[in-house]
């Protein structure tokens, strides 16, 4: 993982097929980042590092990021 960069922060606002990669890309260049979405089940599999969907290449990258979940 790459340093903080400057503290930007970003925020995804929905963590589907869209909003997850996305979210996994900032943290990996470094910007904290924030994951919204309202399914808590989904939520819970992100915390535990698991892709809510099946995507072999963002499973790697996501066990690799830090994306703070709410």
């Amino acid at each position: 993982m790459q340093k903080r960069k400057n503290g930007e922060t970003v925020c995804i606002i929905g963590l589907g097929y869209v909003g997850l990669p996305l979210a996994c890309l900032c943290a990996e260049k470094g910007y904290q980042t924030f994951g919204l979405d309202k399914d808590i089940e989904k939520i819970k599999k992100i915390n535990k590092k698991i892709t809510p969907f099946a995507d072999n290449k963002l499973q790697k990258l996501l066990k690799k990021v830090n994306i703070t979940n709410n």
